[in-house]
């Protein structure tokens, strides 16, 4: 859904608020689609824990 998100932000930056919540969407969805690992929460106990890529 990182791709989603840079969408999103794409069209808010262009058409509906502007730069102020377009580019930080923008920014995090890219953020977001380079990362290497990802971070998950553990819905029993609360922790957190990373997902190495495979």
């Amino acid at each position: 859904w990182p791709w989603l998100l840079i969408g999103l932000g794409v069209v808010f930056s262009l058409f509906i608020v502007g730069a102020t919540v377009g580019l930080p969407m923008l920014l995090l969805g890219a953020y977001m689609a380079t990362a290497t690992m990802t971070v998950n929460q553990c819905t029993r106990c609360g922790y957190y824990f990373k997902v190495l890529p495979e």
